[in-house]
């Protein structure tokens, strides 16, 4: 329970089909306090017993250190991937074998389907489809998991909420980092860390300091305050020296990405297999045609039929065949170089 409608309705909806339901908060960071309250007071409208699982150190260890470290590196990293994995449905799933539960459910707007393989489907209502973030899960994770809100709209789930009278039927989505509920990634950054200095550069011209490597990610215009004839972009950051590459955004496009730390849901693929399937480089964007390739053990390439804007090292590729998640990894490296 997030203290949020989907994971209220999710709820509700489990406890109609019969289930006997928990609800668990999640307590990640110390700002939570309205979203416990609100979980709480959803869990006393439905009728089930509340209670809050502190992971603050884990949360921090796991996903908040490594927020930073990717940063400062020069990656432009994706919390919400890493805590899926290593964070939230670990924890659940502990919790869920200490009480006797079976089943962990959450309020993603995705679909699991059990074939010879437990596989991870887009939900039907692909404006609000969460399986991008979900693609690094584990088997025994997938086999777990309920989504009780995979055949249903946001409006469908908030019309569920009105007619219930749920306290919090019209309570915004949340859109930041959970972590960062002002949205300002640098802001944060500037109070936990020093910031990597060094130069804009464009070939070879440097064109003066910059604020911090932190500061910027691959395609970025704004913010930059650098004069110049045309509008120039971010191409590359080089982590070692602090520069960072500026550009015109036709060198912004990239045809092959390669990424590291795989994982695959809809079928492993051998080293040097080669498939047809589509590619999200970032959550918000559309998926494209590429031919993917399994180079070695833990790395993949995908070459796209039509040129990328930006793909950005830290963010992940995702693999889609039809609207099944196949698998993805992080992506390491593009063919834009500095």
């Amino acid at each position: 329970m997030s203290g949020g409608v989907d994971s209220a309705i999710a709820a509700h909806l489990l406890l109609e089909e019969g289930y006997e339901v928990i609800g668990v908060y999640l307590y990640l960071q110390e700002h939570a306090k309205e979203g416990i309250e609100d979980a709480r007071r959803v869990c006393s409208h439905l009728r089930i017993p509340f209670q809050v699982l502190e992971a603050q150190e884990l949360f921090n260890e796991l996903v908040i250190a490594p927020f930073i470290e990717s940063y400062k590196n020069g990656l432009t990293p994706n919390p919400c991937v890493n805590c899926n994995e290593t964070v939230k449905f670990k924890l659940l799933i502990d919790e869920a074998n200490r009480q006797g539960a079976a089943f962990v459910a959450t309020g993603h707007y995705s679909r699991i389907e059990k074939n010879d393989r437990y596989l991870l489907r887009q939900g039907l209502d692909l404006s609000k489809d969460q399986s991008y973030m979900l693609y690094r899960l584990k088997q025994d994770q997938l086999s777990r998991l309920l989504f009780p809100l995979s055949d249903y709209s946001k409006d469908q789930v908030r019309e569920i909420g009105r007619r219930i009278e749920l306290p919090i039927f019209s309570k915004k989505d949340s859109q930041d980092i959970c972590f960062i509920p002002s949205g300002d990634h640098l802001d944060f950054l500037k109070k936990r860390t020093s910031l990597s200095q060094g130069h804009f550069k464009l070939k070879e011209k440097d064109l003066g300091p910059h604020k911090g490597i932190e500061a910027y990610t691959l395609g970025q215009r704004r913010g930059l305050g650098v004069s110049h004839s045309q509008p120039l972009y971010v191409k590359s950051i080089d982590e070692k020296t602090g520069d960072v590459y500026l550009s015109h955004e036709d060198e912004l496009y990239s045809s092959q990405v390669l990424a590291g730390d795989i994982n695959f849901i809809y079928k492993e693929l051998a080293i040097g297999e080669k498939i047809r399937l589509k590619g999200k480089v970032r959550y918000s964007q559309s998926a494209f045609d590429c031919i993917v390739e399994r180079t070695d053990e833990n790395e993949i390439k995908a070459d796209f039929d039509q040129p990328l804007r930006a793909p950005t090292p830290g963010q992940s590729l995702v693999l889609y065949k039809d609207d099944y998640i196949y698998g993805g990894g992080i992506i390491k490296k593009t063919s834009i170089s500095s």
